[in-house]
């Protein structure tokens, strides 16, 4: 929790003057860097708070193991930084997103406008697929794959957890995340309400049911989005700091 405090701290201080979280998308060295670090300071905001309890699983599985303190933070570091691998590898695909919407937009507005509109769909109909179920019913009930980390072999096996646990959490939520690169990344309140979203999919009773009204919604905002301009403007070119 303590890291994602930081990260939000971050966030905020990116947003308070300049109104815009994330670098402009390119994929010039510096650039796409910067980009990437942002995202992942990004993810960690919203992501470790709902990820809390399967970390917390996990250090109880080490306090088993170790009795050094130390020991127990650099562990527990090797398991946060896998996690958060996972999301700077998305963070690349969402690069790769943004540098194409972008440039259709530079070109033509209404070229853009479609690419937006279609992630919003797909990634809402991704919520409403058993396998958005599947990967959320392990996330929201983590002990049985921690069992099976158990049976990992001891080389780098805390940061072969995170990974481990951040993929399942990447196909439960990149959907969600979606929705940033579509409606765009600028406002912290929005960042605020999918990190919301995805905190009670994984731990609310109702958090299935959720997911299948997120997946509705996204479905008709993508498909206002295509008739009507602005809704989602995310790969609008004036995008980035």
């Amino acid at each position: 929790m303590g890291v994602a405090a930081v990260a939000w701290l971050i966030t905020i201080a990116l947003t308070r003057d300049s109104g815009i979280a994330m670098p402009s998308p390119d994929w010039r060295p510096g650039a796409a860097v910067a980009f990437v670090v942002a995202w992942t300071v990004m993810m960690a905001a919203m992501m470790l708070p709902s990820v809390t309890p399967a970390a917390r699983l996990w250090l109880w599985a080490i306090r088993g193991e170790t009795d050094d303190g130390v020991r127990r933070v650099v562990r527990m570091a090797e398991f946060v930084s896998g996690y958060l691998l996972c999301w700077v590898i998305v963070g690349v695909g969402a690069l790769a997103l943004l540098v194409v919407g972008s440039g259709l937009a530079r070109t033509s507005p209404l070229e853009g406008r479609p690419v937006a509109a279609g992630l919003l769909v797909v990634a809402g109909a991704y919520q409403l697929t058993p396998l958005k179920r599947a990967c959320l019913v392990k996330c929201r009930a983590p002990f049985g794959l921690f069992l099976k980390y158990s049976a990992f072999g001891p080389r780098l096996r805390d940061l072969r957890v995170g990974l481990h646990h951040g993929a399942y959490c990447v196909a439960c939520c990149w959907g969600l995340m979606a929705v940033l690169v579509a409606v765009g990344m600028s406002s912290v309140v929005l960042m605020a309400a999918v990190a919301l979203a995805v905190a009670l999919e994984k731990v609310w009773a109702h958090g299935i049911a959720l997911t299948r009204w997120l997946g509705a919604a996204m479905i008709g905002v993508g498909l206002l989005a295509l008739f009507v301009g602005g809704v989602a403007p995310g790969f609008a070119p004036s995008m980035g700091m």
